[in-house]
């Protein structure tokens, strides 16, 4: 079952990272969001990204972002492969120099430039590289910060994917 974060203390580490994250977030052009994650081992970051547009076309990017944006009225993460943007998650683990197993992946979504919680991860795609990885997951949900533990977050997405949640 996620923890649900309520230690004062834990929270304030959370939110250094979240900072970070948050970073992240607002280098991608994505027009439907932005995303923004950072790795931590052993209270340093490992690595970072950002959901990037992976394609300089002119007839499909104007001033950095996708024109228009494919994906815009797909409230899911389904479809994905529709999209010229890689996913922060995979650019982070993409360029992680070290091993990542009880590393901690902290995430961060933007709409209009403001956090936005998430209800959960649901990108199987990504979901999995993570568990393979051995990362733990942490994501603001409505309640507040919420941690995953790497078998976790797959069964949670592909539960969400298949509507058992």
């Amino acid at each position: 079952m996620p923890k649900l974060i309520k230690d004062v203390e834990e929270i304030s580490e959370i939110e250094k990272w979240m900072n970070e994250s948050e970073k992240e977030a607002k280098r991608s052009k994505c027009i439907k969001s932005q995303v923004g994650v950072v790795i931590v081992k052993d209270g340093k970051i490992i690595s970072k990204g950002y959901n990037k547009i992976m394609t300089e076309d002119p007839n499909l990017v104007k001033d950095g972002y996708c024109n228009p944006c494919i994906r815009e009225e797909i409230h899911d993460n389904s479809l994905v492969e529709r999209c010229y943007a890689i996913h922060a998650e995979q650019m982070a683990l993409i360029h992680a120099k070290e091993d990542l197993e009880s590393a901690i992946m902290y995430h961060v979504k933007l709409k209009h430039g403001k956090r936005v919680p998430i209800e959960s991860p649901t990108c199987t795609v990504c979901n999995r590289m993570i568990k393979e990885a051995g990362v733990y997951f942490v994501c603001l949900q409505e309640e507040g910060y919420v941690i995953y533990s790497p078998n976790e977050i797959v069964e949670i997405s592909f539960k969400k994917l298949l509507g058992h949640i």
